[in-house]
C-alpha cells in the first residue's frame, strides 16, 4: 500500500486555509535556480495563489514546503509550488556599503528584514523572522549599485563563501524562520563511491576551463585614464603581478562606475577571474532506504567527495529530487540545462 502524506495550505499571515490527504509526491528542489513542483489534491480544496503548503509524511516529517504560484482546478486541484526561497527573487534596495564595513550574512539578513518584517509597507510584511549564524567578513560580490537582483546575491554568498539562505515554514508559531550562515559541518566531507552496485544512475558532468577569462583590464568609466589589470594565476590566485601566468590568454576589458575604483575594480576581477569553486554537476541516484549512505542526513551546503573508479571530486550538494521509491542526490555548480541557465543569467544581468 502507497504511503499517504498530508497537504496542509495556509495564508500569507499563516493562518489555517485547507487540508487534502495526498499520494506520495515527487519533489524537486535545485538551490541555485528554485523550479518548481506540481502537488495534485483528489479533492477540491481551498486555495490562492501566494498561499503556503506545508507537506508532511505520516510521521509529521516535513516532505516540503513552498509558495502556490498556480492553480488548476477540474475533478482535482493541481497546485504549482515554488521553493519558500522563492520569496526573495525579485530585484530590492539596499545600502551596498553596508556590505563594506560589516558581515556578508547580516547584509542578506538585513536585506530580507526591510523587505519582509519592518517593511513600510504593512501589506508587504511577512510573519517571518532572519537570523544570521555567521559572520563571514571581507566579502567581494561585485555588486554595482543599490539595487540589483536579491537571489543573484543568495547564490553568489553561496557559491563564493559556503554561506547558506534557509527558510522554514513554522505552523505552531505561525512564521517563516529564515537563517543564514555556514553549514555547520563543512568540515566533514562527506564521502561518496559513485561506482558501487547501490548507485541507480550516475551523471557526471565536468566544467571546463578553457576559454575562461584570466586576465582583465578594468577602466574607471568616471576617469578613464584610471586603469588596472589583473591577472588569474595557475593556483587561483588573483593580482597584479605579470609572472606565473595561465596560457593561452583569454583577455576582456570593462568598465567600473565607482566612486571607489581600486576597491571595486578589486572585486569585479574577484568576481571575473576565481576559478568556479566546485565546478561540476553530478547526480548520483539511489533507493531511498539506501543502507550505504545516509541520505536522510546530508543538506543543502554539504561538502562532498565524489569517488567513480580511480576519479575523484570534490563537489557540494546543491539539490535533490524525491520520488516515493528513489533519493537523487545534485551536486555542484555547473548546470548544463539551457532553461537553468537562463534563470541563472536572467539573475546575474540585473544591475
Amino acid at each position: 500500500m502507497q504511503p499517504l502524506y498530508k497537504l496542509e495550505l495556509f495564508d500569507r499571515q499563516m493562518n489555517f486555509r485547507s487540508m487534502a490527504v495526498i499520494e506520495s509526491p515527487t519533489i524537486y528542489f535545485d538551490y541555485l535556480t528554485l523550479e518548481g513542483n506540481q502537488i495534485i489534491s483528489p479533492v477540491i480544496i481551498p486555495a490562492k495563489k501566494g498561499d503556503i503548503a506545508h507537506i508532511t509524511d505520516g510521521s509529521g516529517t516535513i516532505i516540503y514546503q513552498g509558495i502556490v504560484s498556480d492553480i488548476q482546478r477540474d475533478k482535482t486541484v493541481a497546485l504549482s509550488l515554488l521553493p519558500l526561497l522563492s520569496l526573495f527573487d525579485l530585484t530590492v534596495s539596499y545600502d551596498r556599503t553596508d556590505l563594506q564595513t560589516g558581515a556578508l550574512e547580516d547584509f542578506i539578513a538585513g536585506i530580507i528584514t526591510d523587505l519582509y518584517i519592518t517593511s513600510p509597507d504593512t501589506l508587504q510584511r511577512i510573519p517571518m523572522t532572519a537570523q544570521a549564524t555567521s559572520s563571514t567578513i571581507n566579502t567581494a560580490l561585485n555588486i554595482k549599485s543599490n539595487v540589483h537582483e536579491l537571489y543573484d546575491i543568495i547564490t553568489k554568498a553561496f557559491t563564493m563563501y559556503g554561506v547558506r539562505v534557509s527558510a522554514e515554514f513554522l505552523p505552531q508559531t505561525k512564521t517563516i524562520a529564515v537563517t543564514i550562515g555556514k553549514v555547520e559541518d563543512t568540515v566533514t566531507v562527506t564521502v561518496l563511491e559513485a561506482h558501487l552496485d547501490n548507485v541507480l544512475e550516475k551523471s557526471i558532468v565536468i566544467g571546463d576551463r578553457y576559454g575562461q577569462i584570466n586576465k582583465i583590464t578594468l577602466i574607471n568609466k568616471y576617469d578613464e585614464g584610471e586603469r588596472i589589470i589583473y591577472y588569474l594565476h595557475p593556483d587561483g590566485g588573483i593580482d597584479t603581478i605579470d609572472t606565473n601566468r595561465i596560457v593561452p590568454i583569454f583577455p576582456a576589458t570593462e568598465y567600473v562606475e565607482s566612486e571607489d575604483f581600486p576597491a571595486d575594480a578589486l572585486a569585479r576581477a574577484r568576481e571575473s577571474l576565481s576559478l568556479q569553486k566546485y565546478d561540476n554537476l553530478i547526480e548520483l541516484t539511489y533507493h531511498k532506504d539506501d543502507r550505504i549512505v545516509s541520505l536522510e542526513a546530508l543538506e543543502i551546503g554539504n561538502q562532498v567527495q565524489v569517488i567513480d573508479d580511480d576519479n575523484i571530486y570534490d563537489t557540494i550538494l546543491t539539490g535533490y529530487g524525491r520520488t516515493g521509491q528513489t533519493v537523487k542526490l545534485i551536486l555542484g555548480n555547473v548546470r548544463v540545462d539551457l532553461t537553468k541557465k537562463l534563470i541563472l543569467e536572467r539573475r546575474k544581468g540585473i544591475a
